[in-house]
């Protein structure tokens, strides 16, 4: 995953946290002092959970990535030429030029050419 995203993950998580922290202090409730550190321990909590989450989901892809090749489902690999209807192996010959192509001397006549 994105550092970046993983970052901005945790800042909207630890103030999902800490919302019902804000609304005490806004009230009256709590001392701004405590609501900050109760703001850093929600920074802290989810940067670790994000942090940790991010490691998973890197490790599961790096495993899936791995194991992909050996065990690729032919319906879900991406269209190749031989899926495509294209046949580049060597069994296809050449396409062969038209005897109007040629000239008498056997060469290919660059007017008759297709651009």
């Amino acid at each position: 995953m994105n550092p970046n995203t993983v970052f901005s993950a945790s800042l909207v998580t630890s103030l999902v946290l800490w919302f019902p922290s804000m609304q005490a202090c806004l009230r009256g409730d709590l001392d701004l002092a405590s609501a900050g550190l109760r703001y850093v321990a929600a920074l802290v909590v989810s940067r670790l959970a994000m942090n940790f989450l991010a490691r998973l989901v890197n490790a599961y892809r790096a495993a899936s990535e791995e194991a992909a090749p050996a065990s690729a489902d032919p319906l879900l690999a991406p269209p190749g030429p031989h899926r495509a209807g294209l046949d580049t192996g060597p069994a296809s010959p050449a396409p062969q030029r038209r005897r109007d192509d040629r000239t008498a001397d056997g060469d290919v006549d660059p007017e008759t050419l297709a651009a």
